[in-house]
């Protein structure tokens, strides 16, 4: 599973209301839930490295942001070299855990095709 894949999986598990399943696959989930909070950390440290090494810095030290503040600005001239470590950042393969699904078990879960697409490393036929 790539990282990109990874963080919006986590999102998924994080905010999905759980009770509407049995117990079995809320321990699943919660297993997976950890599992994706320790990846997470690890992304955002390798996130903040590369904002460290490429983000401009106003006098204070502190972070240039664009005009709608949605982004941290990169140094002149680097933005190529930037961009190419966040892709190798999103593409890197991370283990999945040895937690999977039967369909069985998701179907209480009335998932749409997005979730689905979410689960699918983690389905077992």
């Amino acid at each position: 599973m790539k990282f990109n894949q990874a963080l919006n999986l986590y999102e998924f598990v994080k905010h999905r209301d759980k009770t509407e399943v049995p117990l079995k696959v809320q321990y699943k989930l919660l297993k997976i839930e950890k599992w994706l909070e320790e990846e997470t950390n690890y992304y955002h440290e390798c996130m903040n490295n590369i904002i460290a090494n490429y983000g401009q810095q106003n006098d204070d030290g502190t972070y240039k942001f664009s005009d709608d503040k949605q982004f941290i600005l990169i140094q002149e001239g680097k933005e190529k070299e930037c961009n190419n470590e966040i892709a190798q950042l999103n593409n890197m393969e991370i283990d999945c855990p040895s937690v999977g699904f039967t369909l069985e078990e998701l179907e209480p879960m009335d998932l749409t095709f997005d979730e689905l697409k979410l689960l699918y490393d983690l389905i077992n036929e």
